[in-house]
C-alpha cells in the first residue's frame, strides 16, 4: 500500500502524475531534449521530485532488562524511517534476541 488510504494502483497513478508536473515546471512543459538551448539532456532526478536517496547510519541504542544497554549500528535510505525496536545481541556467550524500544540515536563518529 501506498501513503495514507491509498491503493498500489492510486499510489503509482500519483507518483506518475508528480512526475510528470515536475518534468513540465522544470522544462518549460517542452516533453523533448533541450540540448539545442544548452540546458543538457532532459532528465530529472530524484533530487528534482524532492527525494534524497543518500544514505544514512546511525547508531540506535537501547536498554534490554537482561543485558543492559546495547547499541547498534543501522544503515539506510535517507528517506527511510528509523526503527523504533532493536534486538538484543546478548552477552558474548549467549545470543538474546530480546525486542527492545530505541531511546537514543546518534551518528557515527567523525560524520557529523
Amino acid at each position: 500500500m501506498g501513503p495514507g488510504d491509498l491503493g498500489r494502483d492510486d499510489f503509482a497513478l500519483e507518483a506518475i502524475l508528480m512526475l510528470r508536473k515536475t518534468w513540465t515546471r522544470k522544462h518549460r512543459g517542452f516533453h523533448f531534449r533541450l540540448d539545442k538551448w544548452g540546458e543538457g539532456p532532459s532528465r530529472i532526478s530524484f533530487k528534482d521530485l524532492g527525494l534524497d536517496i543518500n544514505i544514512q547510519q546511525r547508531y540506535l541504542s537501547a536498554v534490554c532488562p537482561v543485558h543492559g544497554r546495547f547499541h547498534e549500528l543501522w544503515t539506510g535510505a535517507a528517506i527511510a524511517p528509523r526503527p523504533d525496536r532493536i534486538n538484543c545481541p546478548g552477552d558474548r556467550t549467549v545470543a538474546c534476541g530480546q525486542e527492545c524500544g530505541v531511546d537514543y540515536v546518534y551518528e557515527p563518529a567523525g560524520k557529523a
